[in-house]
């Protein structure tokens, strides 16, 4: 009878990743394991199996996938690996991967879980923006006051991986947290394609090249809006269309998606692919009421083609806004303002929008009006006396971004990371240091009492419904 054949089945892990999804390949099966893993046509330089303890390379069994593909056994138990090698492990393929976002930069917390130590330095090499290269490419572990808990990227400086192992650890703004499974934040809905020139009609974020919708929503998620331009140039801002000559022209001005992905619109010169960041809450339908040609409500683009979803962008920072007659939108904050303008059966104000299933887009003289949850979603409380807000409460996790994003043009931070503790003199919550130097600041003793120096951050009302 023929002896049955032991066949050894293993895989190889990410690259730079420290650990096995499954169990390290021994020191005994470890080269066997490495050249049968090899990619097609490739060739090891060294051949044999290369044993040591090092700081460098992962424990166990390794190639150097980063180099001439040698067999390493590191016997070291704490080994990190510096990006040049790709662990070799046990069994089939692990059919999971590793699902990771970035926090909110300079912020100290996750909104789902901190990515653990052993899947840190795999989370951040997935999660750098496009382009970005890491100086230093190992796990940075230790324990630090000015780095966040757990998993960081040092994303105001190399992109390095952090781990800090301090309990207390308190962010100084050069670094976003990494955390656990996708973004809890809603899709950015694309808006529209606007004109742009020198002066720009959106101001903050980064400015720069190399980015996609998902990482340009995800650098923008303290800011209401994004843009993308030429192709990949990202900007943030709680407001677009600005001025006059910011209008908007057809999407198809706005180019294609962007690489790599297999929707959407990059921008293109002087021309803004316009998103939503947040997810809106759903417009609430408020009637049909007659018009004339005097207009109950004013504002807006007071122009055809819109449905209740992109009216509701264009008159985000208006209470209500209106469609008649098949899409014409207009903006306003208030409504049936005269008595000629009075609810009238909705029946008269037609169906709902092309594309849509539900609400009406208007009829003849007939607004088809809604409440647009407008507005800005974080607003200020009661400058240096406030105590609390009207509304909702800013979490801690998302103080930081909050404070940032209702910043006045050219107002900067004098520390820029969120500033947490337990103070008598400070209100409440989350709010800045309006008579100082603007920093964020969570308080997180509930009796505290405005010394004067400190303005509440609030969530806006009408995001709270």
């Amino acid at each position: 009878m023929a002896e049955e054949a032991n066949q050894l089945i293993a895989h190889l892990d990410p690259i730079a990743s420290n650990a096995c999804s499954t169990d390290s390949v021994s020191e005994v099966e470890c080269l066997e394991a490495v050249r049968a893993l090899l990619p097609a046509g490739q060739a090891q330089g060294r051949r044999h199996l290369v044993t040591g303890s090092w700081a460098h390379v992962p424990v166990g069994c390794s190639a150097q996938s980063g180099g001439d593909w040698a067999a390493h056994f590191n016997r070291r138990g704490s080994g990190s690996n510096d990006g040049g090698y790709s662990p070799v492990c046990t069994g089939s393929e692990a059919t999971s991967q590793l699902i990771a976002h970035l926090g909110v930069a300079a912020s100290n917390d996750c909104s789902t879980d901190s990515v653990s130590e052993v899947e840190c330095l795999e989370a951040v090499r997935a999660l750098l923006p496009a382009g970005q290269a890491q100086g230093r490419r190992h796990l940075v572990a230790g324990s630090w006051a000015h780095v966040p808990v757990g998993c960081s990227a040092q994303s105001r400086g190399d992109w390095a991986a952090h781990f800090n192992r301090r309990a207390s650890g308190n962010n100084d703004g050069g670094y976003s947290p990494v955390c656990t499974g996708p973004e809890a934040v809603g899709s950015p809905t694309f808006v529209g394609c606007f004109v742009d020139d020198g002066s720009r009609d959106l101001q903050a974020g980064p400015r720069r090249y190399g980015f996609t919708i998902a990482s340009c929503a995800n650098e923008c998620g303290s800011y209401s809006h994004f843009a993308l331009q030429a192709n990949g140039w990202c900007v943030c801002g709680n407001e677009y269309s600005t001025e006059v000559q910011y209008s908007q022209r057809p999407d198809a001005e706005c180019g294609n998606a962007c690489a790599g992905e297999s929707s959407g619109r990059c921008g293109a010169g002087w021309r803004n692919a316009v998103y939503s960041v947040n997810a809106r809450p759903e417009p609430d339908y408020v009637g049909c009421f007659v018009d004339d040609g005097s207009r109950d409500l004013q504002e807006g683009p007071r122009a055809y083609g819109y449905t209740s979803t992109t009216c509701a962008e264009a008159c985000d920072s208006y209470s209500f806004f209106a469609l008649q007659a098949n899409g014409w939108c207009v903006c306003g904050n208030a409504h049936s303002t005269e008595s000629q303008y009075s609810q009238v059966a909705d029946g008269q104000c037609g169906n709902a929008c092309a594309g849509e299933t539900s609400g009406r887009c208007g009829g003849g003289w007939r607004n088809a009006v809604y409440r647009s949850h407008g507005g800005p979603r974080y607003n200020y409380g009661v400058a240096q006396t406030g105590n609390s807000c009207p509304g909702s409460d800013v979490s801690e996790n998302h103080c930081l971004g909050a404070v940032q994003s209702l910043l006045a043009s050219g107002q900067t931070q004098g520390r820029a990371g969120l500033v947490a503790g337990s103070w008598g003199h400070v209100p409440p919550g989350c709010s800045a240091q309006s008579g100082g130097d603007w920093a964020a600041h969570y308080n997180r003793r509930g009796n505290g009492r405005n010394d004067g120096g400190y303005t509440k951050v609030c969530v806006n009302p009408q995001w709270s419904r």
